[in-house]
């Protein structure tokens, strides 16, 4: 087992900062990490990042350490995170990160200043059937002593998502109704035509 953290840091910015575009706001970093900075290329192969489409290189691959991409923008959007292994029998593993660039309540809004807004998610890898290779490198990684996870763990993002999953769901739910009842509708119109075939072949 291997525990890591997936999220996001975003730091408000002003114009005193020179930002690459004067609409851009924050500069954000999203990533995938240790609980505490360890290196995980032992079992991690690759991190692919996928952001909004507005981006000019929306999709960005990532082979080593740090495995992480740093923007500047103004938006909040959800990213997807895909976690490929060293070991290419292990399937990918696909997360969802929702960037949040400002505090959700108006007190931490207004208290703000440049302090960043810090949005972790705590994740365990389970190889089920790890190579030689893998089994060496857990053995190295697990030997390390570890202090209580750092960062700012959001439950409320947690719920969040769960809600977003839920609506996804419910979604995916209607559409495969509406899909049934077209599909249903096309039968019908199918059969109809075919009794017309018939009727016209019996004149």
């Amino acid at each position: 087992m291997v525990p890591f953290i997936y999220g996001s840091t975003a730091t408000p910015i002003s114009k005193k900062d020179n930002p690459s575009d004067p609409s851009h706001t924050h500069k954000w970093s999203v990533y995938v990490r240790g609980v505490n900075g360890e290196d995980l290329s032992f079992c991690i192969k690759r991190v692919t990042i996928k952001l909004h489409e507005s981006f000019a290189v929306p999709t960005r691959v990532i082979e080593s350490p740090p495995f992480e991409v740093t923007e500047t923008g103004w938006g909040e959007f959800e990213i997807m995170i895909k976690i490929s292994f060293v070991d290419s029998n292990e399937r990918p593993v696909t997360l969802y990160h929702q960037l949040q660039l400002y505090p959700k309540d108006e007190a931490a809004i207004q208290a703000q200043g440049k302090k960043p807004v810090i949005i972790n998610h705590y994740e365990e890898l389970v190889f089920n059937e790890p190579t030689e290779d893998m089994i060496e490198g857990l053995r190295a990684y697990n030997a390390v002593p570890r202090i209580a996870p750092v960062g700012t763990y959001s439950t409320q993002a947690e719920e969040e998502e769960l809600l977003h999953l839920d609506d996804v769901h419910s979604k995916l739910l209607a559409e495969h109704e509406r899909q049934k009842r077209h599909l249903v509708k096309v039968e019908e119109e199918l059969r109809l035509l075919q009794a017309e075939i018939r009727e016209l072949e019996r004149q």
